[in-house]
């Protein structure tokens, strides 16, 4: 069961119109609403914080990276704070232009990562997209599911992840690797 926070139902509500109108009308693969992802990662956060940085940055960690939104814009909305782990989450600089890491350089960026909260937002993020797993090309799921395996699952568990997640995850991913019988 989700825990309560001390965020205000007024900024939840500005937050999700604030993230539904970023979005737009774009829709995952799914053919649910984009918005609706950010939500679930946040609500998956509550079963293991009520920390409002780490939930408002829940809410906002796909803006910067798929929408105009600047880095510049979260920090004066939200604050300095949100705007860091967002970016974190997000591998973007901070001054508001993405940039691109090759696959080694995010492992090294992520394996130097401290921050509980961006390492709770990414691993509730990469669940969240598990669960989901099931709307994407069998070779992407194939791809997905490797690469949580071998590293983001490794990472979780060096990093003090929440081991439910982490079991859940491994779980997702050995079910898709099976060989499928005809």
């Amino acid at each position: 069961m989700p825990k309560v926070t001390a965020l205000s139902e007024e900024v939840v509500i500005k937050t999700i119109s604030f993230i539904k109108n970023a979005h737009g009308l774009v829709v995952r693969k799914s053919g649910d609403p984009y918005y609706t992802h950010p939500m679930t990662v946040t609500t998956i956060l509550l079963e293991v914080t009520q920390d409002s940085i780490t939930l408002l940055a829940g809410l906002l960690h796909d803006v910067v990276e798929d929408t105009p939104i600047t880095l510049n814009q979260i920090a004066l909305m939200y604050g300095m704070e949100v705007a860091t782990i967002v970016d974190t989450v997000t591998h973007y600089n901070t001054s508001g232009f993405k940039w691109k890491l090759s696959k080694n350089k995010n492992i090294k960026l992520l394996n130097k990562c401290k921050d509980s909260r961006v390492i709770q937002i990414k691993l509730a993020d990469r669940l969240h997209n598990l669960r989901t797993l099931g709307v994407q090309k069998s070779k992407d799921q194939q791809r997905i599911a490797e690469e949580t395996l071998t590293f983001y699952i490794p990472w979780g568990k060096r990093n003090k992840g929440p081991l439910h997640w982490l079991e859940e995850m491994e779980r997702i991913c050995e079910k898709m690797l099976q060989p499928r019988h005809s």
